[in-house]
């Protein structure tokens, strides 16, 4: 697909072909901090107009006219992010107008995309009649602590609120945030990463634990290898329980009479 850009973009792609070529020794610490600090915040920013323009053009309705494919697939399987990174761009595309308070702190580079998205599932962890006088308190956390800090701090929230955070709120926060993914990497291998509620994990943990037990003296494998392989004999368990009991083609039974016993059977019938 041929580049058209905008003026605006195109001065941002020329500076940062600028920088790429620049090969300048700087050796000053509190220029080199200073270059790093400004390079992030640029970085926010981009990422800011990024996903207000993905929102624009998954508007439009012409990614598919245009490219083939949706616009989290195009993310994915053309620009080649990562599956993760693309879903949060197009959950941020999403969602965040319906959050104006956080739209305007990513937009002004009061918080990061990382902060919003926390902030988006915070907010949806939160009784809707709250999230309007929640927001602001959320985002004021954002400025000061990074992304894992705030799902922490709704439920010191919500219990200065008044509200029980050991009932139906946490647990529905616990349900939202669960998840686990499974991606291919190099050579099929397999990168398992997720979250689980207590319940779940407690659950997990006793057959793994009983699975990941060492075979014998001679076993030199890891605790984390044990538990490697404790889950693939937990997978092998539940695939055998699911399974039919035979594989392969139906099996085929031929039984041979002599014709003097068939007809002999057939006449005392």
């Amino acid at each position: 697909m041929s580049l058209v850009l905008s003026d605006p973009v195109r001065d941002v792609v020329a500076a940062v072909d600028k920088l790429r070529v620049d090969d300048r020794l700087i050796t000053d610490p509190s220029m080199l901090l200073g270059d790093c600090e400004a390079l992030l915040d640029s970085i926010n920013g981009v990422q800011a107009v990024l996903v207000r323009r993905l929102r624009e053009v998954t508007n439009d309705g012409r990614t598919v006219e245009i490219t083939g494919r949706g616009t989290r697939a195009w993310l994915h399987e053309e620009q080649l992010l990562s599956g993760s990174d693309a879903s949060r761009l197009m959950r941020l595309a999403t969602y965040l107008p319906l959050h104006p308070v956080t739209e305007a702190a990513f937009a002004d580079g009061s918080i990061t995309a990382q902060h919003a998205a926390a902030i988006l599932t915070a907010l949806n962890s939160v009784p809707a009649e709250l999230r309007d006088p929640v927001e602001p308190h959320l985002i004021e956390r954002a400025r000061c602590y990074p992304p894992e800090e705030i799902g922490g701090f709704v439920d010191e929230l919500l219990q200065r609120l008044g509200i029980d955070t050991n009932g139906d709120i946490r647990r529905e926060r616990r349900n939202v945030t669960r998840g686990v993914s499974l991606a291919t990497t190099l050579d099929g291998n397999r990168s398992l990463s997720g979250t689980l509620t207590a319940e779940v994990g407690q659950r997990l943990q006793t057959p793994l634990a009983a699975a990941a037990q060492p075979s014998g003296p001679e076993d030199d494998r890891t605790p984390r290898q044990r538990r490697h392989d404790a889950l693939g004999a937990i997978a092998d368990a539940y695939q055998q329980r699911t399974e039919p009991s035979f594989t392969g083609a139906p099996r085929t039974v031929i039984v041979t009479v002599d014709l003097d016993t068939l007809e002999n059977q057939l006449r005392q019938r």
